[in-house]
């Protein structure tokens, strides 16, 4: 009997094209047979997705995203990740675990060497980045939130980064319950901040902070000086003479636009 496959990997993208592509096949290949792929289409245009044919897709607009919140933050997909993984969740209820995968995020070895690491890790959110509120990135401009009910103050705030992230079915399905308060604020602090507060387990995948493996420093990703720095950043975008130039072996990188 063929072993039960219980993680999806969900390579996010808003458009298609050759390199796009590209990228998705190198993951798709180095994971196939192991891990569930998914092509996961923001499409506000109507693309053609005959290329994909024999592929898993899944395919959402801005109002399917919205349609799970009570209370977005904001009017666009990018500001309210969190609610594709819940929204695939519902029609996924499957799998165990879930990745997201965006277009612009690479990694320099074999994307499965990185899944699985994490195979049989149970902690509930793998991000990047996470943190406690603290003076030295007070300027992060998204600390502010409006918590409703749920007694939240900032010293219990917690950020990541998520241009790549791993989260358990059961945290999206409390994500999902928690979200119907009416709580509105970046996803970035909501679900790191909702998580931890309620008990499930965190894990940052590289750098040097409080939720990284102290064994394992820098692991996956370089931690920079700064906010949100390091190989995993926001902006400067990466070139690929840069990332190439790094010469760092197994280490993610973001943002490398098409």
């Amino acid at each position: 009997m063929p072993m039960s496959i219980n993680t999806a990997i969900l390579f996010l993208t808003h458009y298609i094209d050759q390199e796009i592509l590209y990228r998705f096949h190198q993951l798709h290949d180095s994971c196939k047979g192991r891990f569930d792929v998914y092509f996961a289409l923001n499409d506000e245009v109507g693309y053609d997705m005959a290329c994909l044919h024999g592929h898993n897709t899944f395919v959402f607009t801005c109002k399917d995203v919205m349609s799970q919140g009570d209370s977005p933050h904001g009017n666009q997909v990018m500001h309210n990740v969190n609610y594709v993984m819940q929204l695939f969740r519902k029609q996924h209820p499957e799998y165990a675990f879930y990745w997201k995968v965006e277009y612009d995020a690479v990694f320099t070895g074999e994307w499965q060497r990185f899944f699985s690491y994490y195979e049989d890790n149970p902690t509930d959110f793998i991000s990047s980045h996470i943190e406690r509120f603290t003076i030295s990135n007070r300027y992060w401009p998204w600390w502010y939130a409006d918590w409703k009910d749920t007694d939240i103050t900032l010293p219990q705030c917690i950020k990541s980064f998520n241009p790549i992230i791993r989260i358990s079915g059961k945290a999206l399905d409390f994500m999902d319950s928690f979200l119907k308060r009416g709580v509105v604020g970046h996803f970035e602090l909501i679900e790191a901040t909702a998580l931890y507060n309620n008990g499930f387990q965190m894990l940052d995948m590289g750098g040097t902070g409080e939720f990284s493996d102290p064994t394992h420093p820098n692991h996956f990703y370089v931690q920079g000086m700064g906010i949100n720095a390091g190989t995993m950043r926001w902006r400067p975008v990466f070139l690929k003479e840069e990332v190439a130039a790094f010469a760092h072996i197994n280490k993610l990188f973001h943002p490398l636009k098409t």
